[in-house]
């Protein structure tokens, strides 16, 4: 019975991956964007609010284990450990808000700034499981292409944890940590924090952007599949800026400007930067952090045409999460 009901979730999930990859394919050989984009205020925040925001991170999660953790070299308990990660996810989350605070008293970051937006909620999950079946199945593959092929072992240390002691309340906390607080935090930091301030260097020459009607904006997003004989105004999607503000509807003064620069590069170097420094991060995990590079562009991407938080954390939530269920089923088969 459990293998039938196995089977056909994985139909169901086959079928999904199919028609996500349908569209995409379409989209792209008929010129179309894959996602159209939806145009933002320039990030009113600096460089000097990402690497604080970044040391406080470090902090908050570098307190974690002192106040929780064994005390010498005794190896922690399981109740211990449990603790650790509870007290390591409330630190993580209370940074992030913490963080987006005060930015916005410090910046003036509205909460559209920040990726927020509580009348696209819809839309955005869509958008964000969309995105797994297209990027987890990537991911996936690229992880066990170098475990399986060329023998280079993973090695995550919540899955370690998991492994060593598989037990149901580690394993729930575990899962907290990863599907719930990894994503919410990461692509806060990663994408709406860091990205955001890169794409303010390198595709904000003008500091207000939007659309006075819908054609505008549909015409924006097709500047994405745009001629490259023609002029830098039409091959970039940032440019043909207008006002969006909710202080002001004037447009700066030229003198307060820049022309943005069109093609590839000013389009994907914010992505490729996130993206870097995300999978630099995840290093120690081996051969996870090139399926997680892959994913991070993909999510980079997302953030980049939505400038919102919620599809990217969907997006990484559904790959975490799926990860956890396998992890569930290898351990279940492995206790028969």
């Amino acid at each position: 019975m459990n293998a039938d009901i196995g089977a056909g979730v994985a139909g169901v999930v086959l079928l999904a991956v199919s028609a996500a990859w349908i569209v995409v394919l379409g989209r792209l050989g008929s010129g179309d964007s894959i996602l159209a984009f939806e145009p933002r205020r320039r990030a009113p925040w600096g460089i000097g609010a990402v690497i604080l925001s970044f040391l406080l991170l470090v902090v908050g999660q570098a307190a974690a284990p002192n106040m929780f953790g064994p005390q010498g070299d005794e190896a922690p308990s399981v109740n211990q450990t449990i603790d650790l990660l509870a007290a390591l996810g409330i630190a993580t989350l209370a940074v992030t808000v913490v963080s987006a605070l005060a930015i916005g008293v410090a910046h003036g970051a509205k909460s559209h700034d920040l990726g927020l937006s509580l009348k696209h909620i819809g839309r955005d999950i869509v958008i964000g499981v969309v995105a797994f079946l297209i990027l987890g199945p990537l991911a996936f593959a690229i992880q066990a292409f170098f475990v399986y092929q060329l023998g280079i072992e993973s090695h995550h240390p919540l899955i370690e944890l998991v492994k060593a002691d598989p037990t149901n309340e580690l394993f729930t906390m575990v899962t907290a940590v990863a599907v719930l607080v990894a994503p919410m935090s990461e692509e806060y930091f990663f994408r709406v924090l860091f990205q955001g301030w890169i794409e303010k260097h390198f595709l904000f020459g003008d500091p207000w952007q939007g659309s006075s009607d819908v054609g505008e904006s549909d015409k924006v997003a097709n500047a994405w599949s745009a001629d490259p004989n023609e002029s830098g105004e039409q091959r970039s999607p940032y440019h043909n800026f207008v006002p969006l503000s909710e202080a002001t509807d004037e447009r700066p003064a030229d003198e307060e400007t820049e022309e943005p620069s069109g093609g590839f590069a000013p389009t994907f170097v914010p992505i490729l930067c996130s993206a870097t420094l995300f999978a630099a991060m995840h290093w120690s995990h081996g051969p996870d952090a090139v399926a997680l590079f892959v994913l991070a562009v993909g999510l980079g991407y997302l953030y980049q045409r939505t400038h919102r938080w919620l599809p990217c954390v969907v997006t990484h939530l559904c790959l975490n999460g799926t990860t956890m269920v396998m992890l569930w089923t290898g351990m279940q088969q492995l206790a028969k």
